[in-house]
């Protein structure tokens, strides 16, 4: 960020902002499951949930339980992208 000397008819000094990265075009990207590869008979037979746990649980708790079971389940059968990208 560097301020500019010339005004430009404001009443304001302009500011400049740069891109200093390396190499923009290799950033990090999140990587995201690969849904044709999955294995759904392991996903199905892993994210198996259970209601007696839900129903003792307030929904804040069976919310997460849902969530984890559903993710662990997930990140066990699906496989991810690497989060680079292709050039």
């Amino acid at each position: 960020l560097t301020v500019d000397n010339d005004l430009y008819n404001s009443d304001r000094f302009p500011l400049i902002v740069a891109d200093n990265r390396q190499n923009p075009n290799n950033s990090y990207r999140p990587p995201k499951y690969v849904l044709n590869a999955a294995n759904w008979q392991k996903f199905t037979g892993l994210a198996n949930i259970n209601s007696e746990t839900i129903k003792s649980a307030t929904i804040d708790e069976a919310l997460s339980y849902i969530v984890n079971t559903i993710i662990e389940a997930a990140d066990s059968s699906i496989p991810k992208t690497s989060g680079k990208r292709r050039n």
